[in-house]
């Protein structure tokens, strides 16, 4: 009894058998013939049939089928109603279905959700149609033909696809995979192996290669190629997907290809709501891969000197790469060098220096002899080409060089420069004899002027702007290092410097004990002194040289100790600096102090400086910052990093670095003098400015210039009654704050509604935000 689709109790009927019998040893048969369902083409097929269609070619030969028309009832992948299997790896009649492996089931309509092409693994396949006793359809229809299975068959053949290709037998032919190019099977584990003579090289194609492409490092199904006999030799590479083209060739006379299949392709993908029969989507044809044995191919040219790892770039017929061992050098030739270079070759030369956390090394190149066929610029017959960057492509070359005049010497870019030898359309030459050196590199721009140390010149007439940075920058810079920069400027020209990146790590203690930068400026006597020094993550402000006079930034850091570092940028200027300020003598008085361009706000590239000296050499300058707005914050990670004042208590002194927002933040010399410094780089973009007042503190009597102290009764002047200070009695009430650390006594005491300020006189006699 039967159950329906329709789930009604049906009566048993029984299912009729048919035979349909292909074989290519028989007369009758014809070859390339059709096939398809019972009265395919007329009719529908038949309800309640099992038939079964034999394909048997001679001993010698491989059947190929491929289907034209495809309507079968049923959905994949259960095709629970009617379906068709097929089996394609039958090694003899014998042998039991449950026993053959399924190459799919098939249903539905359609020729897409087929194999495109299917060659069997011998000289036979079965066919088994299904249909139940329910809905029929259009069925199927195919050609089939038996081929020679001469091409399955190379060298000395173990089982289905494992074989030996010896040179003594077969110099040159082709490999193919199993069914090729129809629909590779699943679970297949096929090995060749190439043997050559002593002295001969291997060198294969891929004419044709398509296998299923299931993600990175082919997990699926894949190629795998060794250098040598077996697959212990060094593994030259691992293929899926799709090539043309690809030429791999071996180091000696061995060479070893793996070919592996499996199942699960759909799984791979993680994919969902697939109908099973998708698996045969995908293109499977498998390879066609050609194979020369010769002893006449190209051999790989190796430097003359063993100071360096040199290595043959397995597959390849002569590239070669050449590691660095610390600053080492060598000789390079062309291969056969003095003889003629071998035609239609393409040989790669990688020279790699050394880059890591503690060295980076660029490579330099010079040639001795050079001969190769051509003339510049086109270079058609043959070429030289070099890389500086270290990259390969099509138009990556940074110069191109053929003839016989020797080519420059040259310097990579970064730790790799790549040269490419190609004689595809040469005639005999002798080719290219050089020298390369492995040099000392930090990452920096300028000139070296001793090979291998971290000293950098920049001279003006040279370099009018540029950056510098710590070593190796963007990267962590290495520990235990220093590093000089020397700016000579014209003597017409001041240098500035602003830092565009700094992280020298936290730092709680002084500059001294961490990672720092010293900033010195070169005197008339000859000597440096010193401008300031920085650690930390705090930005320091621009920095402004002396007048034609030369700088030097000095990078150090300690054992242990690495971070992200710093860039900067560095200018030599004349005219566009805007300059201003002025030294000023004072009386015993004070006076006030504005932002250039006030009440508008600052500009970018503005060097001012004001050197305030005392009526004696006993007493000192007060400067208190009454407003005070300029970009930046004082705090790790910030900093004036494009504007910023320098307040110098002492001359002899690095300056106190301040910008942001200052509200009442005073300053007393040590000596008679004190000097404010205000500096804007490139990126400023303006802020309010500042206004400061500055009062001579009296240690004298500003009457009679006899010692006094201030705050007692010597002070002939006005004792402030906070700070004790003594200052002129002119300066009080005069609407400026000249006793500073919040004491207002000098502008409260005695100060009527009714008074004169003396803060306009005292704007005009003392206002130093002229131009220079």
């Amino acid at each position: 009894m039967l159950i329906s689709r329709k789930g009604m109790v049906k009566v048993s009927r029984v299912v009729r058998n048919c035979r349909y019998i292909f074989n290519n040893s028989l007369l009758t048969t014809v070859s390339p013939g059709i096939f398809g369902t019972p009265g395919f083409g007329s009719r529908k097929y038949p309800v309640g049939r099992r038939c079964h269609y034999i394909f048997i070619g001679k001993p010698d030969e491989r059947v190929e089928m491929k289907f034209t028309k495809f309507n079968v009832q049923g959905v994949a992948p259960l095709c629970q109603f009617d379906y068709l299997d097929i089996y394609a790896e039958v090694s003899d009649m014998t042998q039991p279905h449950i026993d053959t492996p399924l190459l799919g089931r098939f249903c539905g309509e359609g020729t897409d959700r087929l194999p495109n092409l299917i060659i069997s693994t011998s000289n036979i396949i079965i066919l088994d149609f299904y249909s139940d006793f329910d809905k029929a359809d259009d069925g199927f229809e195919g050609r089939y033909r038996f081929i020679n299975d001469s091409i399955y068959n190379f060298g000395q053949k173990k089982n289905l696809c494992d074989f030996v290709i010896n040179s003594t037998e077969q110099r040159l032919g082709y490999i193919v995979s199993p069914t090729y190019p129809g629909m590779y099977p699943d679970n297949l584990h096929c090995s060749y192996t190439l043997v050559g003579k002593i002295g001969q090289r291997i060198r294969i194609k891929f004419l044709d290669f398509s296998l299923f492409q299931g993600g990175d490092y082919c997990p699926i199904d894949y190629v795998l190629i060794h250098d040598g006999g077996s697959s212990k030799g060094e593994e030259i590479g691992r293929f899926c997907g799709n090539y043309k083209d690809v030429v791999i060739y071996s180091s000696e006379n061995y060479l070893s290809i793996i070919f592996r299949t499996q199942s699960g392709r759909i799984d791979s993908l993680n994919a969902d709501n697939l109908e099973g029969d998708a698996d045969f989507l995908y293109n499977r044809r498998g390879f066609n891969i050609s194979f020369e044995f010769s002893d006449k191919f190209v051999k790989p040219a190796f430097s003359r000197t063993g100071g360096d790892h040199i290595q043959h770039i397995k597959g390849t017929a002569c590239d070669v790469r050449i590691s660095s061992r610390k600053r080492s050098f060598g000789t390079l030739t062309s291969p056969g060098y003095p003889s003629d270079v071998p035609p239609n070759v393409t040989c790669n030369y990688y020279l790699d220096g050394m880059r890591n956390r503690k060295v980076l090394e660029k490579v330099s190149i010079s040639f001795k002899d050079f001969e190769v066929p051509g003339q510049m610029p086109y270079c058609y017959e043959g070429y030289l080409e070099v890389n500086l960057k270290g990259t390969l492509g099509v138009g990556a070359f940074d110069e191109r060089f053929c003839g016989s005049l020797l080519p420059p010497n040259l310097t990579s870019e970064d730790s790799r420069m790549i040269l490419t030898l190609d004689t595809h359309k040469s005639r005999s030459s002798r080719g290219f004899s050089s020298t390369y050196q492995f040099i000392t590199d930090f990452g920096i721009s300028g000139h070296s002027p001793e090979d291998g140390k971290c000293i950098f010149l920049y001279i003006s007439r040279n370099y009018k702007e540029g950056t510098f940075n710590s070593p190796y920058y963007p990267q962590e810079y290495p520990d235990n290092t220093k590093c000089e920069y020397i700016f000579r400027p014209a003597v017409s020209e001041r240098l500035l410097i602003s830092f565009h990146a700094f992280d020298l790590g936290k730092t709680r203690g002084p500059c001294h004990s961490s990672d720092n930068i010293l900033v010195d400026q070169h005197d008339l006597k000859g000597n440096y002194t010193r401008i300031n020094t920085y650690c930390g993550t705090q930005f320091p402000g621009p920095i402004v040289g002396a007048l034609g006079q030369e700088v030097r930034v000095v990078f150090n850091s300690r054992i242990g100790s690495r971070h992200a570092g710093f860039q900067a940028k560095f200018e030599f200027l004349n005219t566009r600096l805007r300059k201003c300020g002025e030294n000023i003598t004072s009386f015993g008085g004070g006076g006030l102090i504005k932002s250039p361009g006030s009440p508008e706000k600052y500009k970018s590239y503005s060097f001012c400086q004001w050197i305030i000296k005392a009526s004696h050499r006993k007493n000192n300058i007060l400067v208190i910052f009454e407003d005070f707005h300029v970009e930046g914050k004082e705090q790790e990670g910030a900093g004036c990093k494009n504007a910023v004042m320098r307040v110098y208590q002492d001359l002899h002194q690095p300056g106190k670095e301040l910008c942001g927002k200052q509200e009442n933040q005073f300053f007393l010399s040590i000596g008679e003098y004190l000097k404010l410094e205000f500096v804007t780089s490139s990126r400023a973009l303006g802020a309010k400015g500042f206004k400061i007042t500055w009062t001579e503190v009296h240690q004298t009597n500003p009457m009679t210039g006899s010692q006094t102290s201030s705050g007692k009764n010597g002070c002939r002047g006005f004792t402030c009654k906070i700070t004790k200070y003594c200052i002129d009695e002119s300066l009080k009430c005069n609407g400026l704050p000249n006793c500073g650390d919040s004491d207002r006594s000098d502008e409260e005491e005695g100060c009527g509604t009714g008074r004169v300020s003396y803060s306009l006189y005292l704007t005009i006699l003392f206002l130093i935000s002229t131009q220079l």
